[in-house]
Order: C-alpha cells, then structure tokens, then sequence
C-alpha cells in the first residue's frame, strides 16, 4: 500500500461552491477505488494526502498532476505502509480560509485549524516534516498542533 502527499497551487481562487465539488468528486472516485485521504486548501493551494493500492495512487497521481485547474504541485513524500492513516475518510477535508471541515471524530466548533495564522500558502508552508506531523495529528485524532513558520518554510 502506497501514501503520498503533494502541495499544488491553484491557476485561480476556488470558490466554497467548487471545493465542495471537489470534494464529492473525489469521494465518489476514492470510493469506488479504495482511496483514503485528506486534503487542505488555503491561500490558493492545497496540500493533500492519499493512500491506496500501489498502482491506484500513482495513477491518481498521474491524473491529479495533469488537472488544469493547478499547477507548481510538488511532491512532498511517497512511501509504503502497511495501514492506513485516513482508513475512516474517503477524503477528509480542512478549508483553513473559511474555518470549514468536514473530518468524522471532529467539531468544527472545538477544532483548531492548522496554519491559519501564518502568512502564505500551502506550498510555502508545508515541507515533509510538516506533512509528516499533520498526518499523524490528524490520523489519531488528536488535536492539531501550533505550527510555526520557521519550522514550516522551506528553505
């Protein structure tokens, strides 16, 4: 089984309306290919998880890196695992810029959205060790830590 996290900018703003779609797309795929993950959207960009069969996550990947509505994606990370960090959420989902989630095992009202204070986008502030962090956070459950930007920018 294969997890791999990437970065991407947005060509443009997503709207509330067209992450929602997004979201439902990329449930209803991730659901009928055995897809777990997570994704994250501020400032124009996004950081997103996924976890599968070794072949249905690079040739998601393959696809998400050829989608128009983005460009400048890095990958941050692939790796073997032999369990799921996501096995609850088809693709769970944070919009820091509008204080929205939709996470089983999470209020809105008592969850504490990572990076939202910090300048900058996705990423800027994402590198692997934050990635890293952010995906056991969220994979236990666990409230999310502060997150400073000295440790978050990439050099």
């Amino acid at each position: 089984m294969l997890q791999l996290a990437y970065t991407s900018l947005a060509c443009k703003p997503f709207k509330q309306a067209d992450l929602l779609k997004l979201l439902q797309q990329s449930r209803m795929f991730n659901a009928q290919k055995d897809v777990t993950g997570i994704l994250l959207y501020k400032d124009q960009s996004f950081f997103q998880v996924i976890e599968g069969e070794d072949s249905v996550v690079q040739d998601l990947m393959a696809s998400i890196s050829k989608d128009y509505r983005h460009n400048t994606l890095t990958t941050l990370y692939t790796r073997e695992i032999s369990s799921r960090n996501f096995d609850l959420w088809s693709m769970g989902y944070v919009n820091i810029d509008h204080n929205h989630l939709d996470l089983d095992g999470y209020d809105n009202n008592e969850f504490k959205f990572p990076l939202q204070n910090l300048q900058g986008n996705l990423s800027e502030l994402v590198n692997i060790a934050t990635a890293k962090k952010l995906v056991i956070t969220f994979s236990k459950r666990e409230p999310v830590p502060e997150l400073k930007a000295s440790v978050n920018k990439r050099a």
